[in-house]
């Protein structure tokens, strides 16, 4: 009577990090990045915690700004008041500031 043998167990399906600007799913590539195609932008799989590449480096930086505490008045002044402004580059075709109630200004996407 022959021992009965298990077959191997199934690969592993690895999940992508999301992206660090949007949160979205990134896509790993075959040069070995992990990429968003939304904010064209990539980082190194063998170190993604390290500061990542744009696609068009020299791309002039969007001109949409937010103030994203600006209706918590309960703030102190210097937390409310601060400005962030869009990292992605000038005229981009995303979705990530197309809200005016999100509190995007300026600089159209």
């Amino acid at each position: 009577m022959s021992t009965p043998t298990r077959p191997a167990p199934p690969g592993l399906t690895l999940e992508t990090p999301p992206c660090a600007m949007c949160s979205e799913g990134t896509n790993a590539s075959p040069d070995r990045t992990f990429d968003c195609e939304a904010c064209e932008c990539s980082w190194s799989a063998d170190n993604p915690e390290q500061p990542g590449e744009w696609w068009e480096p020299e791309a002039a930086q969007c001109r949409a700004t937010r103030k994203p505490y600006s209706h918590h008045t309960q703030l102190d002044p210097e937390i409310r008041d601060q400005v962030f402004r869009c990292l992605l580059h000038e005229g981009h075709a995303g979705k990530w500031h197309y809200a005016e109630d999100i509190g995007w200004t300026g600089g159209k996407a």
